[in-house]
């Protein structure tokens, strides 16, 4: 298990996957009522899974909202979002080798 934490616009670092990996996240809401429901989107293509595939998931009663999601077999950057009313956070899974860093000089 890997935990990241958030930046204020409720993004998650990226986090390195292999292909056709099946990840499960599991993402706070402080504030939100056990029950309430938390709309799921996969950005970038890869499939959520179990009732996240509905395109939303129940907040536990430990005020976190769990999301299954597999990435594709293609390279590249997956998003997988979570929106509870204004608010949202991002996952971000990367497949593949990093990306080269541009330095300019």
């Amino acid at each position: 298990m890997q935990q990241v934490i958030s930046n204020v616009r409720g993004e998650f670092h990226r986090v390195p996957v292999p292909a056709s990996t099946v990840i499960t996240a599991s993402v706070p809401f402080a504030d939100a009522v056990p029950g309430e429901s938390i709309r799921v989107q996969a950005e970038d293509g890869g499939l959520l899974q179990g009732r996240a595939a509905q395109g939303s998931v129940a907040v536990g009663s430990d005020h976190r909202a769990s999301v299954a999601f597999q990435t594709a077999a293609n390279d590249g950057l997956y998003r997988v979002t979570l929106r509870r009313g204004g608010e949202c956070r991002v996952l971000q899974f990367w497949v593949g080798p990093e990306p080269p860093v541009l330095v300019r000089q």
